[in-house]
């Protein structure tokens, strides 16, 4: 009788042991899901730290004017061949 109550009970810790293995191992897992998320947290601020250090450089250049006129050529080319210049036709742009 005191061997099947000590088997019972061998039975009874192993299967506590089995389940508190199991719920350790769940416990290792959601750590280690926190720690990559916190290692993501962390990418994720740097990378926003840097788009905040170039955006922070590009207010510092000269804005482009929208509506500024293209500039003119130096000399036209009537101007470079005058009016009794060669024959030659000029290259069509």
């Amino acid at each position: 009788m005191q061997l099947s109550t000590l088997q019972k009970s061998a039975k009874k810790l192993k299967a506590e042991n089995v389940e508190l293995c199991q719920e350790s191992s769940t416990k290792d897992e959601i750590i280690q899901s926190l720690k990559n998320e916190l290692t993501n947290l962390n990418i994720a601020n740097e990378m926003k730290d840097k788009i905040i250090e170039e955006m922070n450089a590009m207010k510092n250049l000269p804005a482009p004017t929208e509506n500024a006129q293209p500039s003119k050529p130096k000399a036209r080319p009537c101007v470079l061949f005058n009016r009794t210049g060669p024959n030659v036709p000029l290259p069509n742009r």
